[in-house]
């Protein structure tokens, strides 16, 4: 846990007052961290190796198809670019002349040597016979030999995501948790759950129940209180974690800070529900009824409040206030009068500041 507050504080100095309030108030909870044993330490660093072949397998395919589609998009036809069937193809005709001077009588020579059915043959022969669009001779001659150069790249990385995930199951399937793990759901096949059990660990004193898991599983938010700053804390099993995008900067100049008020707590709800709950929201209404005009409207309210950021971050931000629009339209259907959603909207907004304000 005390690792899981430091992420969310911004300088190093309120970083060592955070730590050691935690110390002081919660010491007594916190026990030694056993280590995983080496089977599941060495499955964690296989998973991890795993993955990054899998990066590299995913970067080569999208310059090669990139590639292809510039000069030779034919060959995308034929088959997935990770089999061999495809790269034994493009080492064979390379270019789209060499397809062109292909004859039907070597095609199915080929076609049969590589075991494809005839139903598959004759397809393919329709599909590669095609008409296509003529592209310069220079470049032609440049990307086929990108092309040669990455799907040289492309076979080696293949082979080693093979190994890794063969390596992986031998790995996993040696581990008492193997026998159940592997009837879930995504457990048959894959490297999805030995990934997971290995980011887990499996020192049985490291969990201290379902609840512990589960939160650090991702299924349950933490609120979280560190200074001046009050975050809603999502965790996930890669680690990452996702806060609220800051609104309001807590290091304005008292004009600035008086300026913010005025705006925040008079100036936008006035103006944000005379528009989003007085127009959108009644125009919408009159129409389609109650929850369409709730829907769209604090739709609209929450993408006006979004803030360039990382994606998860915004989207949090932007769900928060779709949520709040939909109460502020209940209010404003259940009351009748615009007044009642404007007071609703300035508590909202002065209970904001004063968390992002207040001091301690």
């Amino acid at each position: 846990m005390a690792e899981r507050l430091i992420l969310v504080v911004d300088d190093e100095e309120r970083q060592r007052k955070v730590l050691a309030g935690f110390l002081r108030t919660d010491h007594g909870h916190l026990t030694a961290l056993e280590p995983s044993t080496e089977a599941a330490q060495e499955l964690k660093l296989l998973t991890e190796d795993c993955h990054r072949q899998l990066r590299e397998q995913t970067r080569l395919l999208n310059q090669l198809t990139a590639t292809l589609k510039e000069y030779y998009p034919r060959a995308l036809e034929v088959a997935e670019l990770t089999t061999a069937l495809l790269r034994e193809f493009l080492q064979a005709y390379p270019t789209p002349e060499s397809l062109t001077a292909l004859t039907e009588r070597q095609w199915q020579r080929w076609a049969r040597a590589h075991r494809l059915s005839a139903a598959r043959t004759t397809e393919l022969w329709t599909v590669l016979k095609q008409p296509q669009l003529p592209v310069p001779a220079h470049v032609v001659r440049a990307k086929s030999r990108l092309m040669q150069a990455l799907v040289a790249e492309l076979a080696v990385v293949v082979q080693m995501v093979a190994r890794y995930r063969q390596a992986v199951d031998d790995c996993f399937a040696g581990m008492p948790a193997a026998t159940w793990a592997r009837t879930l759901p995504v457990g048959e096949h894959g490297i999805t759950v030995p990934t997971l059990w290995a980011r887990l660990g499996d020192a049985p004193s490291r969990w201290d129940s379902a609840e512990h898991l589960q939160a650090q599983a991702g299924m349950v938010p933490i609120t979280v209180r560190s200074g001046k700053q009050l975050v809603v804390l999502f965790r996930f099993i890669s680690g990452e974690s996702v806060t609220a995008p800051e609104q309001v900067s807590r290091d304005l100049p008292p004009l600035g800070v008086a300026t913010v008020v005025l705006y925040a707590a008079v100036l936008a709800p006035i103006g944000e529900e005379l528009f989003f709950r007085g127009v959108l929201f009644r125009s919408i209404r009159d129409r389609s009824g109650f929850w369409a005009g709730a829907l769209g409207s604090s739709i609209a309210f929450g993408l006006i409040h979004y803030i360039p950021g990382p994606a998860l971050d915004s989207v949090l931000l932007m769900s928060v206030m779709v949520f709040t629009g939909l109460g502020l339209s209940y209010i404003y259907e259940r009351r009748g009068s615009i007044l009642a959603p404007m007071a609703a909207h300035v508590t909202f907004n002065v209970i904001g500041l004063i968390l992002i304000y207040s001091v301690g």
